[in-house]
This record gives structure tokens, C-alpha cells and sequence, in this order.
């Protein structure tokens, strides 16, 4: 059995701090994978991360921002983990609407259509 543990800390408000418990023999063990930081690298939309979900293919890792009013979508190395920034969504932008104070993100069953819960948007 494999089963894959996450944590998503905001200790800077500016960071998605990664770490996975993946075994087959179940001991539990979180091991730190890495750090995305907003502004670094490419990276957007990681400022003030609340909400943090895997796709069910385990391919990918989303997140919601409150404060930058932004979804971000990360692709998931399934050997090490590693996660590569693909895109941010953010509210008001390219005619994106609803994201204002993005709290809370879910997936379907299918991993096929993302939800957000937007507190400032009523969404």
C-alpha cells in the first residue's frame, strides 16, 4: 500500500513548504522535499497559501492563495516528489473572476474540474 502525506506550512506568507510520507512498508516518516517561494524561479501566486490538494493521478498539487487572490498548479514528480511550477490563476486577471480571497480548494473524485471557495467574492 502506498499513500502519500502532505503539509503545506505559510510560516512567510511567501512559501509553500513541501514535504511527503511515502512508503510501502507504512512507517510514517515525513521527509522534507522542498520549498517554492513566491518570486523565485518563476513562481507566482504563492502569497498567503491557505488551502493545498493532490490530484488524484498524483501528477499534480494545487493551491489556493488568500491573499494573492490566486490558484496555483504545480506538476509532481512521482520519483522524487519534487514539485515545478506550471501556472497561477489570478483574481482580475485575463478575465478570471472569483478568486478574491481564494480559501479553500478541492478536487473532483476525477480530478476533471477544481473548485474554490472565494470568501470576498462570495464564491
Amino acid at each position: 500500500l502506498y499513500a502519500i502525506v502532505i503539509t503545506a506550512i505559510c510560516a512567510t506568507l511567501t512559501s509553500l513548504i513541501w514535504a511527503e510520507a511515502a512508503s510501502a512498508d507504512g512507517n510514517g516518516e515525513l521527509t522534507f522535499v522542498e520549498v517554492e517561494k513566491d518570486g523565485v524561479g518563476g513562481v507566482d501566486g504563492l502569497y498567503g497559501v491557505i488551502s493545498v490538494t493532490v490530484s488524484p493521478n498524483r501528477k499534480y498539487v494545487y493551491s489556493a492563495y488568500v491573499t494573492d487572490d490566486a490558484v496555483a498548479a504545480f506538476g509532481r514528480n512521482a520519483t522524487t516528489g519534487e514539485l515545478t511550477f506550471v501556472e497561477d490563476e489570478k483574481d482580475d486577471t485575463g478575465g478570471v473572476d472569483g478568486l478574491d480571497g481564494a480559501a479553500s480548494i478541492a478536487l473532483s473524485p476525477d480530478g476533471k474540474h477544481l473548485y474554490v471557495a472565494a470568501e470576498n467574492d462570495d464564491a
